[in-house]
Order: C-alpha cells, then structure tokens, then sequence
C-alpha cells in the first residue's frame, strides 16, 4: 500500500491516505498521511497524524451499528416509522415476516390503510398529537389475508427535537393475551350470571315449599276444627289436601337433592330389578298428586316381566315433565300423560295444550337455569329438564321435545328396559 501511495504521489501535487503502521515497540496504529513531491522533485514533504482513536471510535460505531440493525432485522416485533400524514419512512423486516406483505406493499399507503376501521381513530390521534405518546395503546392490524391481528404498541418521536421528522411505532402481537383476558372476562360473566341463576333458584325454591307447608298447616287447622265440630264429612277432604300437599313437599325434597347430587357431580345411576307393573303403580303412586282434573293418563302395561331401573331417576323424569305440562296449561284445557311398556323400551309422553316454547329458544331447554321467554310469569328454577336430560342419559334413552308457541309442546323419551342395555345391577327384587 505504501509503494502504490509513493508511485501516486509522483504524478500528483499531494494525497492524503491512512495507513496502518507498528511502532517500534511492535504497537498497531492507525495514521493520515498527508505527503507531496517539493517543487524540484527531489524531496518528499511528508506529515503523520496518530489517527487511533479515531479509528478505534468508527470501529466501534460500525459494530453497534451493525448489530442494532441485526437485532431489528430479527426482532419479532413490528417496527415502523411514519411521519405526521401516515406515510411510512421506515418498515422493518418483521413487519413483512409477520403481515405476509410484499416489499413495495408499504409505498402505496398510509398506515391508516392497514388498521382496523375502529382502532383509527386512536392512531390518527398520536399522529395528530391530540393523544400523548408515552401510554400503551391496543390495536388490529390488517394481515395480507384480511384477518386482524391484536397488537399492543407505544410511539415516540424519532428525534425528540425535530417533532417534523418521523414518529417511531413499536408493536407486539398481543392476541393470545387479549383472547385470554376476553375469555376471563366472559367467564366472570358467566359466574355472574350463574351465581344470579342460583339465588333465583334459591328464592324459587322457598317460595315452593310455602306452598305444600302452608297447604299442610291450614288443613291441619281445619281438620281439627272438623272433628271437634263433628262435622266428619269433611275430614276426608282436609286429609286427602295434607296428603297431597306431603307427596308435593316430598318431591320437591327429592328434586332439590337430586340437583345438589347433580350440581356437585355426584348424580350417580343406581339401577335395581323391579316387577315391570309394580314399577308403573309405584310410579303413578308417587306422582298422584299432580294429576289435576284436566289431566287424561294413559296406562299401556304391556308383557309383565322383570326390568332394571333407577325408580328415583325415573320418578324425576316423569314427574318433572307431567308438573310442567300442568304448569303451562290452562285449566280448560287437557293434558295427556302415558306410560307405555312395548318391547324393550318404556315412552314416557307428555302433551299439553299449553303456552309452548319459541322456535329459537328450543335449542337450550336442555341448559341449566335456562328459562323460556314466554314463561316468566310462571315459578321455575330453570333445572327441571337439565336434570331430566341427565337421568335420561344415565339410562342411556333418548328424549325429543316438540313445541309451538302459544299451540303447546309434546315431551317423548324412549328409556331402555332390556337390562343387558343398562350397565350394573344390584341384587334384591321389588
């Protein structure tokens, strides 16, 4: 180098050139030659500059430049830079890594083009702004497939003393943590709701057991007052009242324990042999005291054999849908409930002429607490035919309800009979 730098200087007034030297105590430096042929060409004037430092400095500037860019090339966040109209100065690599855009995408563009139609207000405010810049703020980005992504940025100026020269957006994709913040928030809503549905339940559930036990007192009162009286015609009518209203209190009982079974997990099915027709009389038994006066019941034995099945369970079925039946039917009209024993299997049905269930709404009888629009004016917990889903499931039926506002509904679910088609059995026969 040093022999090209002489022969140059032959044909030319002066050249300036750096050159990498070592002292005499072997140390490496850097050095400016500034050098020039004297008039006469005899001589060399010549100066050295220990230019090191100097060196030293640019070196480093050019390692920390080199890395700061290797560290935005490959950093997943999106980096950008736009001046006050939108217009990008600056995009970074992630940007077309994690938008799937191609190179020139960002020319023909402000970046309100490629925000969410809701969020660009927030970005028209920072770059207006109307909107300070050290907060973290939440946007949807436009991918190059049109779905929007969440992502969290913060801006600041790219030179804080020339407001004009570009603004600096940094953003993360943040749409896993906004997708589980959203789904927090919707099951404390959900919680919400549910803990709202069970004190509902709570207060229905009281102001059913009034009613039996108000029933129970009253009669009592009159009864004795009666037979004091001798007036023994109507002690009959004062006994039959207590014990329906005990039959009442004592389903009741049996449904609020079969929910809390449920509600805790604990709903279990415990099948038993029974005589096929002493199942049915059993059953009729202990549902007796819903049969009103408008109720038509319909009794198909078919063959008497032995049968497995869960008898509470069953009782529940039958029960729960005979009381809505009543419950959503007007007094002049029928109500038909039956009991059919065919084959392997055992229908119970129930139609009413009732108030009947919305077409939209048909789809969530089956969920806990859910009530129909129409029957706020009727008492309900909402867990009636949840619970009857379940104790049908657990007996592995099938169950299908068929309704039409203000035309009224039929309920139909085929139960098993054959034992070899429910699991487990428990010695001892009813």
């Amino acid at each position: 180098e040093r022999k090209k730098f002489l022969e140059r200087i032959k044909s030319n007034e002066k050249l300036v050139a750096e050159f990498e030297m070592t002292t005499i105590s072997g140390e490496k430096i850097w050095v400016v030659d500034q050098a020039g042929m004297t008039s006469n060409n005899q001589c060399l004037d010549e100066g050295l500059l220990d230019i090191t430092d100097r060196k030293l400095m640019e070196d480093l500037l050019t390692m920390n430049e080199r890395r700061f860019r290797n560290m935005i090339e490959n950093v997943s966040d999106l980096i950008l830079v736009v001046n006050r109209e939108g217009k990008f100065l600056y995009v970074s690599p992630s940007v077309y890594k994690k938008l799937n855009y191609p190179v020139d995408e960002f020319s023909k563009h402000t970046i309100l083009h490629y925000i969410n139609p809701n969020d660009r207000q927030t970005i028209s405010d920072i770059l207006s702004g109307n909107l300070a810049m050290d907060g973290f703020y939440e946007i949807s980005v436009q991918h190059s497939s049109g779905q929007f992504i969440m992502y969290e940025f913060r801006a600041s100026l790219l030179d804080e003393h020339n407001v004009h020269e570009g603004i600096v957006l940094n953003a993360r994709n943040v749409s896993e943590r906004v997708k589980a913040r959203n789904e927090l928030q919707l099951n404390l809503q959900r919680e919400q709701e549910l803990n709202r549905q069970k004190s509902h339940f709570i207060s229905t559930v009281s102001h059913e057991f009034k009613t039996p036990i108000t029933t129970i007192s009253l009669n009592t009162q009159m009864l004795t007052k009666n037979i004091t009286q001798g007036q023994h015609d109507k002690v009959q009518v004062n006994i039959d009242r207590i014990v329906s209203a005990e039959k009442r209190l004592i389903a009741l009982l049996n449904e609020v324990a079969l929910i809390s079974r449920d509600q805790s997990g604990m709903l279990q099915f415990n099948p038993e042999p029974w005589d096929l027709h002493l199942l049915l009389d059993d059953l009729l038994e202990h549902i007796s005291y819903l049969i009103q006066s408008n109720v038509k019941v319909i009794i198909r034995r078919g063959v008497n054999r032995q049968v497995y099945m869960d008898n509470s369970l069953l009782l529940h079925i039958a029960g729960n849908l005979l009381s809505n039946a009543v419950k959503y039917t007007p007094k002049e009209s029928k109500v038909f409930f039956s009991l059919t024993a065919q084959g392997n299997e055992l229908e119970v049905m129930v139609k009413d002429h009732g108030v009947g269930i919305p077409a939209k709404e048909l789809e969530f009888l089956f969920q806990p607490y859910f009530r129909a629009s129409n029957s706020k004016d009727y008492k309900g917990s909402g867990l009636g035919l949840s619970i009857v889903k379940r104790c049908v499931d657990l007996h592995r039926g099938q169950i299908s309800i068929e309704s039409k506002e203000n035309s009224g509904t039929t309920a139909r679910c085929l139960i098993p009979l054959d034992v070899n088609s429910v699991d487990g059995c428990c010695s001892g026969t009813r």
